[in-house]
């Protein structure tokens, strides 16, 4: 039998890697063109009144000649692709989502690349050269994000399969614990990748790009969920951590299937009443 403290810290971290199995998913999926999931975002542009008011006098005139050709008021991004929509009818507040360009593996967040291909052919979006560089680097940490967000979820469900492994013995704990520390090193870099990035994105459109009027937030949910799958991956790998230094195994958990029911029956017949009174008798 298993020692009710080792049975509550192996069972814990199976929990908590099904908590991460599933939000880690979610993120991966999250902003696909599904209902429930295109209004997950990392990041979303506001580009409803793109041509700033102070330019011009004639900056409401030219931001609907810039939806006509094609620009809409909000963009949002997430793992594998971009949605976007327009402002409700009285223009004051961001509507729906109405669209979502095609999800791809090779998709990589760039939102001068996202307004160019909203406009109209042969349409250019210039913006400063050190801009131009540190969307470079965002080109780069957003595959990384993605290699991370999925090897973290198959990394994670990989260990709920192995979890039976961990009643067992130290050494199955101990294989299975191996990989939970992967997951949750994976998990963990995915959370602080994707904070970083797209809280320096937000920055640098709201602070540095001043020729357009292009308005950044974050998303809450889908960070809220990528640090949920983050957070159960440490407590996964620390409570089996606990399991091995603390909790060893019953003895009886390692004998095998035959030794176990040989034992079993041993103590029933030492327990039985024919061997009860042949004990006594021997006692008198």
């Amino acid at each position: 039998m298993v020692s009710t403290r080792r049975a509550v810290f192996v069972t814990l971290p199976v929990f908590f890697t099904l908590v991460a199995v599933v939000f880690q998913v979610v993120t991966c999926v999250g902003g696909l063109d599904r209902a429930g999931l295109r209004d997950l975002y990392f990041l979303r542009m506001n580009t409803s009144n793109i041509v700033p008011a102070s330019e011009t006098p004639y900056a409401s005139t030219l931001n609907t000649v810039a939806q006509r050709l094609g620009l809409q008021n909000f963009y949002q991004t997430s793992l594998f692709t971009y949605c976007y929509g327009n402002a409700t009818t009285n223009g004051t507040t961001l509507g729906p989502v109405t669209g979502c360009n095609a999800s791809s593996i090779h998709y990589a967040f760039s939102p001068v690349k996202i307004i160019e291909n909203s406009l109209a052919i042969g349409a250019q979006v210039n913006v400063p050269t050190d801009v131009q560089n540190a969307m470079t680097l965002i080109d780069r940490a957003s595959t990384a994000l993605k290699v991370l967000c999925i090897a973290g979820a198959c990394l994670a469900f990989v260990v709920l399969l192995l979890s039976p492994c961990v009643y067992a013995s130290r050494l199955g704990t101990f294989f299975v614990w191996l990989i939970a520390v992967l997951s949750f090193l994976a998990n963990t870099a995915a959370a602080v990748v994707a904070q970083i990035m797209y809280t320096v994105v937000r920055n640098i459109i709201n602070e540095d790009v001043t020729e357009f009027n292009v308005i950044v937030t974050l998303g809450t949910t889908l960070f809220a969920l990528i640090w949920v799958a983050a957070g159960a991956s440490i407590l996964c790998m620390l409570l089996m951590t606990f399991a091995i230094c603390c909790c060893p195994p019953h003895p009886h958990d390692r004998l095998s299937h035959r030794d176990r029911k040989r034992l079993d029956k041993e103590r029933i017949a030492a327990l039985s009443p024919s061997t009860l009174s042949t004990s006594t008798m021997g006692r008198r």
